[in-house]
């Protein structure tokens, strides 16, 4: 037998014995976990799991389990809150303790590391909130009353004259809203690439950016470092989201910041923060802020992966 043959048969041995030692390894607890479904070895409750919804299965054991249940994903660990009294006191009352970020790999390789709602605590998060606060706060939202009324005036003549779902009318006014908060961008209605653009990475987000489809990443690292042709479904779109991240974090800031520089900006978040900045102001998480504050319009946020 050749050493080509034996590397062939030996190579996948190998890579399925590391496997299942990491699926079949266990993470000691001081405590007992909460009740929950009864795990498959190796896969633990990966075949019961919806992954598409995965908020129906948690409510499913729910009603058997209790509202603070237990699962495991391919040696992965969750602890699902059913409860949304239980969610505040925890994560709420008790932040100090409970509500730090999991890390979910798909949210780094997909080039979403910047939302500040993912964020663990540290440095960055605190950088995010400082500059959160300084553009959001209550006394800067009273400048931008005009704005809301010129934006509110297009919504309530757009809903008179629709000939098709309201819906497309109120989801206009929303993103076109913020885009001229964020950024003075005017909206040019169906056909803006920016709107078209946000949406687009929204909705990869929405199918790619949670702990259930991560897990896969968390189990076997070693995915990370294959090329994007390798994946399927939602996974091939990671490259697409990267290259949608860098575009929507740059593209519109850089806009605002050269019309700020030869004086014709309308006002914005962004033109506020660039007038007020000095040589050492912090563009890149200004960027990042800028763009979660667009996006977390609905379409970043999934709350059940807020542990």
């Amino acid at each position: 037998m050749s050493l080509t043959h034996i590397l062939a048969v030996a190579i996948p041995c190998i890579i399925s014995l590391v496997a299942a030692l990491r699926l079949t390894r266990r993470r000691v607890y001081p405590l007992p976990l909460p009740p929950g479904s009864r795990p498959l070895p190796f896969l633990g409750n990966a075949l019961q799991l919806d992954t598409e919804r995965p908020w129906l299965t948690y409510t499913a054991w729910g009603k058997t389990y209790g509202k603070i249940i237990h699962s495991r994903v391919l040696g992965i660990d969750f602890i699902i809150i059913n409860s949304e009294a239980i969610a505040r006191e925890l994560l709420d009352r008790r932040s100090a303790i409970y509500s730090d970020r999991p890390v979910i790999r798909t949210n780094e390789l997909s080039g979403l590391a910047f939302n500040t709602l993912l964020l663990p605590y540290g440095e960055t998060l605190r950088r995010h909130r400082k500059i959160f606060h300084q553009v959001l706060r209550a006394e800067a939202s009273v400048s931008y009353h005009e704005m809301y009324s010129r934006h509110a005036n297009e919504l309530v003549i757009n809903l008179l004259t629709a000939t098709s779902d309201l819906r497309e009318s109120t989801q206009a006014y929303t993103a076109s809203l913020i885009a001229a908060v964020t950024y003075g961008h005017t909206a040019r209605e169906n056909k803006d690439s920016f709107l078209a653009r946000a949406n687009e990475l929204a909705d990869i987000g929405k199918h790619i950016i949670s702990p259930e489809r991560a897990v896969i990443f968390t189990a076997f690292p070693f995915l990370e470092k294959l090329p994007m042709w390798c994946f399927r479904g939602a996974f091939a779109l990671m490259g697409r989201s990267r290259e949608l991240s860098r575009q929507l974090l740059n593209e519109p800031f850089n806009e605002v910041k050269a019309q700020v520089a030869n004086g014709t900006a309308s006002r914005s978040l962004v033109a506020d923060f660039l007038s007020q900045a000095d040589d050492n102001a912090d563009e890149d998480t200004m960027k990042a802020v800028a763009l979660v504050g667009y996006m977390g319009k609905g379409f970043f946020i999934r709350t059940e992966f807020i542990t």
